[in-house]
């Protein structure tokens, strides 16, 4: 026998659909007198709500090191390099017009190249210890190390030759 959900038309005849409603027919259980009751089980599906589920918040993995610290400090120290190359750059030129003002700019710019690429030297180092693999700490600890040694340098010349005039 066949039942419609909606409107409860019964009908002998196998149907898909009601004739009355056009509701999709379903067969109606039939019981055995001898056959204990049983319960049918329904299983429910849970819902998906879009709007009450949350995500999680991203979380960097703890022991990866940052690409963007990497390509900071090679900045730095490749800022750090640049000025202590300016620092001779100008000291020579200045030196062979005025010899004064090329010591006071091999200090100058030694006084503004060392403090980046120290920075930029621990920075790519620490990086480093941390396990990044890239490019950009391996030049950040080369061009820091580059940097330091010219700055220093530079100052040195400065302040021998102003302590010599």
């Amino acid at each position: 026998m066949y039942i419609c959900p909606r409107c409860n038309t019964q009908s002998e005849v196998p149907a898909n659909f009601c004739p009355t409603c056009g509701a999709a027919m379903v067969m109606a259980a039939t019981q055995q007198p001898d056959a204990p009751e049983q319960t049918a089980v329904q299983q429910t599906t849970p819902s998906y709500n879009p709007t009450t589920y949350t995500y999680p918040p991203y979380q960097q993995p703890a022991n990866r090191p940052s690409k963007a610290k990497a390509i900071v400090s090679m900045s730095l120290s490749a800022a750090g390099l640049l000025f202590a190359f300016l620092g001779f750059l100008y000291t020579a030129i200045f030196m062979a017009v005025e010899p004064e003002a090329g010591l006071v700019m091999a200090i100058v710019f030694g006084i503004f190249s060392l403090p980046l690429s120290i920075i930029g030297l621990c920075m790519a180092s620490s990086v480093r210890r941390a396990g990044d693999t890239t490019v950009f700490s391996k030049l950040g600890r080369i061009f820091g190390i580059i940097g330091i040694i010219m700055a220093g340098l530079s100052m040195f010349i400065g302040f021998i030759g102003i302590a010599d005039a």
